[in-house]
């Protein structure tokens, strides 16, 4: 798909990248450095550096730059923290991928595939680690105050994160979930986290008036966050059912039991005799899971309209996102604005 966004996201990918290269490219460990250890240092940075080396979108840093941007005119001095947020989407997923079991990622093997579970939780860790190290490396770019804020923000969201990752798990082959349990999980996960999130950062580093920043500007950028993510993370869902894209396996959520609004939808309309057998799908341990099994679910979710359900809830969030941007009037600057209201339809067109 080619969209106008994408230049955006490949303009801001390049400074932030650099970025993290500089933190990327390994070293030894004082004091304890020696042939064994060098051997090892080695294999530990090729772990490290395996999912940023990927690649990926950089939707949530390109997110950062632009309101930074739009609100004064310039974003270098939020490339540092921009860099640092695409390391913690890196561990995140590489903690993920393991607690889902997931088999691909962005077109490989997942890391604990490759190496197993303890090799890639160790690397999500050492990314995690340096995420902070970045962090505090703000203090000679944007002084100690502001270097904290930004540092208590990452720590809110992603706490929050991790809480909808907990009742995701805990609802995991769950077949007696809601409309509202789903919106809890994914508007921590993906309305905070990957919207709202990068967005809250460009601001705080933006901001000169901590009370217009508390009650005028942050509640705005959580409401266009909760709507925007919502439609993002139901586009995701219909895009895991509809094809094999982005990397990863056809359905790769119904086989990991994942609470989504089209399982919802179908629970909720299905026959006895449906239910019963996507209950039979759903209890069984991933492993056990054939593509069969999976597309039987997946041409129940059509025969039901789960599919046209969810990607029409998923275009009245992204009007509502639409509206509420509107009323961001602290986004002065018209070129990063307008970005940033492309990203919008970037996020919608994904579905289409």
């Amino acid at each position: 798909m080619t969209h106008a966004f994408l230049e955006t996201l490949n303009r801001l990918r390049a400074p932030v990248q650099s970025r993290m290269q500089q933190y990327l490219h390994g070293g030894s460990v004082a004091g304890i450095s020696d042939a064994r250890s060098t051997q090892v240092e080695a294999f530990h940075w090729d772990l490290v550096r395996n999912y940023p080396d990927r690649g990926g979108k950089y939707l949530r840093p390109a997110l950062l730059l632009l309101t930074l941007e739009a609100m004064t005119g310039a974003y270098d001095s939020g490339v540092q923290t921009a860099a640092a947020l695409e390391i913690s989407q890196n561990w995140l997923l590489v903690h993920d991928d393991v607690e889902d079991q997931s088999l691909l990622r962005r077109g490989e093997d997942a890391l604990q595939i490759m190496h197993g579970d303890a090799h890639a939780i160790n690397a999500g860790d050492a990314l995690h680690l340096l995420m902070w190290h970045m962090l505090r490396d703000n203090e000679p770019i944007l002084g100690a105050s502001k270097t904290l804020a930004v540092m208590d923000e990452f720590h809110r969201m992603l706490y929050r994160t991790c809480v909808g990752q907990t009742a995701e798990l805990m609802w995991q082959k769950r077949l007696d979930f809601t409309e509202d349990d789903y919106f809890y999980i994914i508007d921590g996960k993906t309305g905070y986290y990957t919207i709202a999130g990068g967005m809250r950062l460009g601001a705080i580093i933006a901001s000169t008036d901590p009370a217009q920043l508390d009650h005028a500007i942050l509640p705005v950028i959580n409401r266009f966050g909760v709507n925007l993510g919502r439609a993002f993370q139901i586009i995701d869902d219909v895009l895991d059912v509809a094809s094999d894209g982005d990397g990863k396996q056809r359905g790769g959520d119904i086989a990991e039991g994942k609470i989504t609004l089209l399982l919802a939808h179908l629970l909720a309309h299905a026959s006895e005799a449906d239910r019963d057998r996507i209950d039979a799908v759903m209890c069984l341990p991933r492993e056990a899971i054939d593509q069969a099994m999976v597309d039987e679910v997946i041409g129940l979710m059509e025969a039901y309209g789960s599919i046209a359900y969810a990607r029409q809830r998923a275009a009245e969030l992204a009007g509502h996102a639409r509206d509420i941007f509107g009323e961001m009037d602290f986004l002065v600057e018209d070129g990063p604005r307008a970005e940033l209201a492309a990203m919008i339809d970037f996020i919608t067109a994904r579905g289409s």
